[in-house]
């Protein structure tokens, strides 16, 4: 592609980011108002009105459930483990393991990034 068409391409796109900044701006707006109303499935879109998400409590909260439910406290949550990966995995994996199980590992452990354009 010519420089030319690219520095077009890159003018056209940062208005159009403009346009569509200017335009979610007016939708949040809409959006706010709509649910200040009553929900329900409309032609054009469909309300959903405030709903209250059970979340596991942390810190002082967590503290007063377990005071609160005492021995109950196990039926109400359960214990989950999880991993994730160390600071500098690929380095590790490298110093690890011989140049093939590492390939092998990373291959499993990784995954391509698509680029992307930021607007200014």
């Amino acid at each position: 592609m010519s420089q030319d068409l690219l520095a077009k391409l890159r003018i056209e796109g940062q208005k159009l980011n403009e346009e569509i900044k200017a335009k979610k701006k007016r939708l949040d707006e809409i959006i706010a108002e709509l649910l200040k109303g009553e929900p329900g499935k409309f032609p054009e879109c469909t309300i959903v009105g405030e709903s209250t998400q059970v979340i596991v409590p942390e810190g002082e909260d967590d503290e007063r459930v377990k005071e609160l439910a005492g021995e109950d406290y196990g039926r109400l949550f359960e214990k989950v483990t999880s991993w994730k990966c160390v600071k500098g995995f690929g380095d590790v994996v490298n110093a690890l393991f011989k140049t093939q199980t590492a390939n092998a590992i990373l291959k499993r452990c990784s995954k391509v990034k698509s680029g992307f354009v930021k607007w200014n």
